[in-house]
């Protein structure tokens, strides 16, 4: 069956379910990070240090997600007491009524997430709203979406052979609960780097 898929060229991805749905228990989340000639050393929240050459990237995916998530705020607001006015003899008193309800937010926010060849999960996640850009010293700038491109540029040419992917860059999710929108982009991440791993294999086997 690969065979013919092939010679239509057409790419198959085999993969078992469980490996598409398992989440992973640990993550390494780079909060700062520092470029060197030939690798790139991550630092996550913990000061725990993972180090990266080009031999251990295949992957660079960029991704955004614009989750939409319930978030309660309480307001206090005046109101007329017209019982509490007539018990005074028509002289006016209002009452402070506290009042709770559920505001949509919505947060966009774009990631970067390296791949080896040996797993289908990241080896170091990025992401915007958790990333400390001041590591990248003088070469800072005003916007964190400019930062954060400048690292993938900076990446791409520390890690020259490593594939680049952001199709994911378009929002989505938008009306789904957290959970929902969190298995959907992992589920999404997963395909593409499976997709990548395959054609890769196909390149080896040719």
């Amino acid at each position: 069956m690969r065979t013919v898929l092939k010679a239509v060229g057409l790419v198959a991805v085999v993969c078992s379910d469980n490996e598409l749905r398992e989440s992973p228990s640990t993550r390494f989340t780079a909060h700062a990070m520092k470029f060197g000639d030939r690798e790139i050393t991550f630092w996550d929240k913990g000061s725990q240090m993972m180090k990266a050459e080009p031999e251990d990237v295949f992957l660079i995916l960029k991704g955004r997600l614009q989750p939409m998530t319930g978030k309660e705020v309480t307001k206090t607001s005046l109101k007329f007491s017209l019982p509490a006015t007539l018990l005074t003899g028509g002289f006016p008193v209002w009452r402070k009524v506290k009042e709770t309800t559920k505001e949509a937010v919505i947060e966009a926010g774009y990631f970067i997430k390296l791949y080896d060849r040996m797993s289908s999960e990241p080896r170091v996640e990025i992401f915007e709203n958790y990333f400390d850009f001041s590591s990248l010293g003088a070469k800072i700038e005003p916007s964190s979406l400019a930062n954060l491109n400048r690292i993938i540029t900076e990446m791409r040419e520390i890690f020259p052979q490593a594939l680049f992917d952001d199709k994911l860059v378009q929002p989505y999710g938008t009306g789904m609960s957290t959970t929902a929108q969190d298995k959907d982009l992992e589920l999404n991440c997963k395909l593409i780097y499976l997709y990548y791993q395959a054609v890769h294999n196909l390149g080896s086997q040719s």
